[in-house]
């Protein structure tokens, strides 16, 4: 018991000299940290308020899609003879892509204008026998029944030359249909027939797609929030959208806002368009988007490194008169990756940038990119 107690005294005893070695006055370790015990100073950097004209440029992700896709598909029932194109081909519009087996269709429209031509060799004749019937009736040879008949035969010839006409349209639109041509310009996509492979109007499989790659469009949602702003931007002029993606940085317009806002996402689905001669968007990429929506002119900046977050808000430090530590409230009114525009605070006041989050009010400062005065501690 008594050695147990001899030893409790010894480390009290250490302890003791320990604490006084630490907090003595003038040592490095001493609260007042100061030389010779004086007051601590706190060395910290200072920024300028400036300001500045900021662009709000809204950012977010899109996705590239094509302005218009069209399935290219059969609207005859008959079998592939000649394919014209390949796959991945950029063609224009009324290029030829299949050419279909459309011989059964050409002998029908030989027979139809075959038709068409005896019925106009029988309307020939029967309008010369008109015509006697009613010069021997002027001469009372035939009755009136007989020109009346004669009549009502050239009549019906007319009507069946007519219909013999519109049959042969009708025929050439199926002979033409037998040479699938594109309906837009665009890139062939995979095609999905063979020389010889049945195709039909009812199939559910295209024979290929045609995708319009120039120009180009990037869609993406904006917040419900920002609509008004986008809105102004769009009545004062054309609003400029700029994406970035693998193959670089590429300029845009704006060309679509939706009309409706979903309620579900709280976005409104936006759209703009970019030229893209020798395609570098791709449809169904995901690309970084951005675009000005507004520009805050005369506003009071500074860095963000400046601001600090407190249990009463947003502040930023600067020196008082003494040159000690003042927090002032501020309110950020919008930010970007660099700065802060400040509301409660004037362009030219110097601000705490560096070392902030070390401070409390009232505490002296230095600053560190002066030479320490005569006296000054460090810390």
């Amino acid at each position: 018991m008594h050695k147990k107690k001899l030893l409790i005294a010894a480390l009290a005893i250490a302890i003791g000299i320990a604490g006084y070695a630490i907090f003595k006055p003038g040592s490095s370790g001493s609260l007042k940290g100061g030389k010779g015990g004086g007051e601590p100073v706190v060395s910290v950097r200072f920024v300028t308020v400036e300001t500045r004209s900021v662009p709000v440029v809204f950012e977010t992700s899109g996705f590239v899609t094509p302005v218009s896709t069209v399935e290219v598909r059969s609207q005859l029932s008959s079998t592939i003879r000649e394919i014209l194109v390949r796959e991945g081909d950029s063609v224009a519009a009324g290029t030829p892509l299949f050419r279909l087996d459309a011989r059964a269709e050409a002998a029908s429209l030989e027979k139809l204008k075959a038709q068409r031509a005896r019925n106009e060799a029988l309307l020939g004749e029967a309008q010369r026998t008109l015509d006697r019937n009613i010069e021997l009736q002027s001469r009372g040879f035939v009755s009136q029944g007989i020109v009346d008949a004669s009549k009502s035969n050239v009549a019906a010839l007319i009507a069946s030359v007519a219909a013999d006409r519109a049959a042969i349209a009708e025929a050439q639109v199926t002979i033409d249909r037998g040479v699938i041509a594109a309906p837009q310009s665009g890139r062939v996509g995979l095609i999905n027939v063979r020389v010889g492979s049945l195709v039909q109007p009812g199939n559910t499989q295209a024979l290929t797609t045609l995708t319009q790659l120039d120009p180009i469009d990037v869609a993406f949602s904006l917040p419900e929030s920002r609509l008004a702003q986008l809105r102004a931007a769009q009545a004062r002029g054309e609003v400029m959208v700029t994406v970035i993606d693998a193959s670089g940085t590429h300029q845009g317009k704006l060309n679509f806002i939706d009309s409706t806002v979903d309620a579900a996402a709280g976005g409104v689905r936006v759209k703009a368009r970019f030229g893209n001669d020798k395609y570098p968007l791709w449809p169904g990429s995901q690309v970084a988007v951005s675009l000005t929506l507004d520009t805050i002119s005369d506003a009071a900046t500074a860095p963000l490194t400046a601001v600090q977050v407190g249990p009463e808000g947003q502040f930023v430090y600067l020196a008082d008169e003494q040159g000690r530590a003042k927090a002032v409230p501020v309110k950020i009114r919008y930010q970007d990756a660099r700065f802060a525009v400040l509301e409660g605070v004037s362009a030219g006041a110097r601000v705490v940038n560096v070392g902030g989050q070390n401070l409390r009010p009232g505490v002296k400062l230095r600053d560190a990119d002066q030479a320490p005065k005569a006296g000054e501690g460090k810390q």
